[in-house]
């Protein structure tokens, strides 16, 4: 993700084009997925906001770039969606350079209605293992959590979502079972997908096999030191 900061602030074409190259590389590290996943990126106004206070990139640029990033790696059993107050698919081209493909995405401002990427699934059958949704999650209108059920009844019962709350506000829109929300952002979170899609109780398994360091400490009313303890 720093490919693109560096992009638009390169110097001169020879450096753009360096920067293009890596990052249709670093397209290969991306995680692979069993059967067919639907991407939808949030594009409203509250996406223009920065990521962080020390960034200069917002969050529909970080969500796009994810999404055009996952739907590269695998272009022929993914499908890429904006959202904002309507729903918006792309005709791609899996041979356009990947930074093409993220600056040809419009950021179109106004309200969040994260629900009609649900009901998009629903209303049109689309069976899918997995649904990722990039947003602040600032969502207001509809129902999100019904439409989420609605698709599991009526569509695929074993679907997987993916809530990437960008901003970290920890906005839980979906509290139901198979839903992974990860709060915040950094590249580390191709990591933690992977793990989750390996084992759904991943992040628990991997605190409970943490082995907690020992130190050794001094008695403060003795000269003598303690015996190893657990910090």
């Amino acid at each position: 993700f720093r490919f693109l900061s560096a992009y638009n602030n390169a110097p001169n074409t020879i450096f753009k084009d360096a920067v293009s190259y890596a990052l249709d590389a670093a397209v290969n590290n991306m995680p692979a997925f069993d059967g067919k996943t639907a991407i939808f990126c949030d594009v409203s106004g509250s996406m223009n906001d920065k990521v962080s206070a020390k960034s200069e990139m917002t969050c529909a640029q970080i969500g796009i770039l994810f999404g055009m990033s996952l739907w590269k790696a695998n272009p022929n059993a993914t499908e890429f969606y904006t959202f904002d107050t309507e729903l918006r698919g792309f005709n791609l081209s899996s041979r356009t350079p990947l930074i093409d493909l993220v600056n040809g995405i419009p950021v179109n401002g106004g309200g969040t209605s994260t629900h009609l990427t649900l009901s998009y699934l629903r209303q049109e059958k689309k069976v899918v293992n997995q649904v990722f949704i990039l947003s602040d999650n600032q969502g207001y209108g509809g129902n999100v959590n019904a439409e989420f059920e609605a698709y599991k009844r009526e569509v695929n019962p074993n679907v997987k979502l993916f809530a990437i709350d960008l901003q970290g506000y920890r906005h839980l829109q979906f509290p139901q079972k198979n839903v992974y929300h990860v709060a915040g952002w950094s590249e580390k979170i191709f990591d933690i997908i992977k793990l989750l899609l390996s084992d759904k109780e991943a992040l628990i398994n991997t605190i409970k096999t943490y082995e907690i360091p020992k130190t050794r400490c001094n008695n403060p009313n003795t000269d003598e030191q303690e015996s190893e303890i657990a910090t």
